[in-house]
């Protein structure tokens, strides 16, 4: 993402960092100092202590008082119990959407498949990994239920950001996949049959967790102590 130093609100320099966190090119662990990114974006101090604490609350970064803020580091645990609270809020989502979503809020999941299925030909990981979680944000919405809908929302960046490091390694293989069991959801979705949907992604979700946690102790954790 190219940031733009003329559109320097507190919520444009918090998505900057976190497309570079999910990215990798700010790394698991790394001190974040507010006086340089406020120097290499050209913004004030006060926005990027700001945008630190946008990005605190999705657990992308930690302050830490005396000792600075630092990126969240990724652990075999953290990967653990975010994608199992995930999958249960997901599951309930699921149900939900089945049950009540409506004839518009179908026509806008077809189109977030279509956009993740263009980005999946064209082989483009970060839109398609963007495309990905918009498609699920959607089905999210007809769920109709505001508090399970800002509960999943306050951990997607999280999820967002393991699914990336499993696209790097796994690449286009892993998005096919990816969009075959999205197909099948949303046919679910479609037809009403939400126990197919529920298990469908309770499945995917199972072997995307499995597949992070190879990739991170294959290629991120440290030496075993």
């Amino acid at each position: 993402m190219k940031f733009n130093a003329l559109e320097t609100l507190s919520e444009k320099i918090a998505k900057h960092l976190e497309d570079k966190i999910v990215r990798m090119e700010i790394k698991s662990g790394e001190r974040l100092v507010e006086i340089k990114i406020a120097e290499e974006l050209g913004v004030s101090q006060s926005s990027v202590r700001e945008a630190l604490r946008i990005l605190e609350k999705i657990r992308f970064v930690k302050l830490m008082p005396r000792h600075g803020t630092r990126v969240t580091e990724i652990t075999e645990d953290y990967i653990i119990s975010v994608y199992d609270i995930f999958k249960e809020l997901v599951g309930l989502a699921t149900r939900k959407t089945v049950e009540r979503r409506r004839d518009s809020d179908l026509i806008l999941i077809k189109k977030a498949l279509n956009d993740v299925e263009k980005s999946s030909k064209n082989g483009d990981l970060y839109p398609y990994n963007e495309a990905f979680f918009q498609w699920g944000i959607t089905c999210l919405k007809a769920a109709y239920d505001p508090l399970l809908e800002e509960m999943l929302i306050d951990i997607v960046p999280t999820i967002r950001r393991f699914q990336y490091i499993s696209l790097i390694h796994k690449g286009t293989d892993k998005m096919t996949n990816a969009v075959k069991k999205m197909k099948y959801s949303t046919e679910c979705i479609i037809k009403g049959k939400a126990n197919e949907a529920y298990l469908n992604n309770m499945e995917y979700l199972e072997s995307e967790k499995n597949s992070v946690l190879e990739i991170f102790r294959e290629h991120y954790a440290g030496p075993a102590q």
